[in-house]
């Protein structure tokens, strides 16, 4: 089963996964993260990353790990960083 991460807001993961390709969660979360960082919504992008990290295996989709690094580079800290790589440790 997948794991369940807490979406921001009304955003729900039965609302993002529901019978959708892992593909295509994954590619819906990086957009929707990118549309929350453009509104200044961190927080709220970081969810939908953590979310979408269950879709993103790390040696086959190095361009995820690779944004999600870049975001937390730019608006993360420590903690979150280290968050991240807990993430891509499954």
């Amino acid at each position: 089963t997948r794991l369940r991460h807490r979406l921001p807001g009304c955003v729900t993961p039965q609302a993002i996964d529901s019978s959708l390709p892992d593909e295509a969660v994954k590619t819906l979360c990086l957009k929707y993260a990118a549309l929350e960082r453009r509104l200044g919504e961190i927080d709220r992008a970081r969810a939908l990353l953590t979310h979408a990290s269950q879709f993103a295996d790390p040696v086959r989709d190095p361009n995820f790990w690779v944004q999600w690094n870049d975001f937390e580079v730019k608006h993360g800290n420590e903690d979150t960083f280290r968050e991240m790589l807990r993430c891509a440790d499954y």
